[in-house]
């Protein structure tokens, strides 16, 4: 089940930004009055690469970096047991083949690194592939991303979903795409932004030109499919405003219902029950979860839970809302852990612009989530997995990549090196 934090992942990822690939985490405020049991887990964030490699910060004086000579680039032969028309995947009334998604696979590794070689040859090598440096950081993330192609391939395949189906959610609404929002994507693809009259900067002939050769290169992607993906990111994008802009999305008079209240949630359920049951007695929340030997984040106050924020469940949010000031929910499941609440009273509150906002997004995230969720809708034969590409490698894309240009921290791993030796992307004639 392809849940909406994964979806989020998917689409920064394939459209802006290239680490989150997989999974947008959110880290717990420590003051949010949740009371959240430490265990000792480390948190990872994805790392936003995309925004930085397109648009580093500006630099004085800088010089092009002249441009090395390379090698021709041959994609790897495939194995004998493959067969490119084999269907992956059915959304609606489309198919998805093996050859369409490992072409996909190419096109997102190709794009990515032809970005990151175009700021190199501008901003030079030694500024941008200095990975000691921490304004590089995001370097480094999309080198680690690559090297996971697993996770690459997974991220690429959600992507080809939710692009079929925005295209035909399109087609079913009479939703043309409108030139202005498909110019700017078709820009934001190539690292570029249009100027405040709408138009491509000077060198986007150019660029354009290279950009579609490489397709051919290292996707075997033509031009007419590599606009089609723009198509259906710009289509996205309407139909987010679309849906999102519905009659009823928003509560009446744009007015929401929070709740105060103490809660947490421990892997123990004999004692998330002692908690449930001393809290009855009038216990206070942390001297309870401290006394059994929990370690706690939390002020100590209760927290505001609105329903667009929680994280919780919908039906645990119906059964906080419906309680009464003073009831004490739980222990309940929460996925592998158990959960108590302390009620305490409810408020109204008008929505803040950024409030609506969110529940304008939450609303649509939803309803993209049910139609990826619908085995009626999308059906995924899981044949796929195994014949996700490795490649093309940084220095395939460009010789400005290659891996004597990559200056990495003291200690550390060299991602560079850990792309470029991937068994898969040996690059022989086929």
């Amino acid at each position: 089940m392809l849940k909406r934090r994964r979806i989020i992942g998917a689409m920064l990822v394939g459209m802006l930004l290239i680490a989150a690939l997989a999974a947008c985490g959110e880290k717990e405020d420590p003051d949010s009055g949740f009371v959240h049991i430490e265990e000792g887990a480390a948190e990872t964030e994805a790392a936003q690469t995309a925004e930085a490699i397109v648009a580093p910060s500006a630099t004085p004086d800088v010089t092009a970096t002249p441009l090395p000579e390379g090698t021709p680039y041959l994609r790897p032969t495939d194995s004998p047991d493959y067969d490119g028309s084999t269907v992956i995947t059915r959304v609606g009334n489309e198919d998805i083949t093996l050859e369409q998604y490992r072409s996909h696979v190419r096109f997102d590794r190709f794009r990515f690194l032809f970005g990151l070689a175009n700021v190199v040859e501008k901003y030079g090598a030694e500024k941008i592939l200095d990975l000691r440096l921490p304004e590089n950081e995001y370097v480094a993330g999309l080198l680690s991303t690559l090297a996971e192609s697993t996770s690459f391939g997974a991220q690429t395949y959600r992507l080809m979903v939710i692009e079929r189906i925005s295209l035909q959610e399109a087609v079913a609404r009479g939703m043309e795409v409108e030139q202005p929002l498909f110019d700017a994507k078709l820009a934001e693809y190539l690292g570029m932004v249009l100027d405040a009259e709408g138009k491509f900067p000077p060198e986007f002939e150019d660029r354009y030109a290279r950009f579609i050769d490489g397709l051919d290169t290292y996707a075997a992607m033509s031009e007419e499919q590599f606009l089609r993906i723009v198509r259906a990111r710009a289509l996205y994008e309407q139909l987010e405003f679309e849906i999102s802009h519905e009659p009823g999305v928003l509560p009446k008079e744009k007015q929401q219902i929070t709740l105060q209240l103490h809660d947490t949630a421990i892997p123990n359920q004999e004692h998330a029950q002692e908690i449930a049951d001393r809290l009855r007695a009038g216990e206070d929340m942390i001297a309870i979860v401290t006394s059994l030997g929990y370690t706690t984040t939390g002020s100590g106050q209760m927290r505001t839970l609105k329903r667009g924020d929680s994280g919780l469940p919908e039906e645990l949010l119906d059964t906080l809302f419906s309680a009464q000031q003073g009831d004490v929910i739980g222990p309940l499941p929460l996925g592998d852990q158990w959960y108590v609440a302390l009620i305490g009273p409810q408020n109204v509150e008008i929505l803040s612009p950024e409030e609506v906002d969110q529940i304008r997004q939450e609303y649509f995230l939803n309803w993209i989530e049910s139609k990826m969720d619908d085995p009626e809708y999308v059906e995924d034969f899981d044949n796929w997995q195994a014949f996700t590409p490795a490649e093309p490698l940084p220095q395939d894309v460009s010789p400005l990549l290659r891996d004597e240009n990559f200056i990495m921290p003291s200690g550390s791993s060299a991602a560079a090196e850990d792309i470029s030796t991937t068994p898969e992307a040996s690059a022989t004639p086929g």
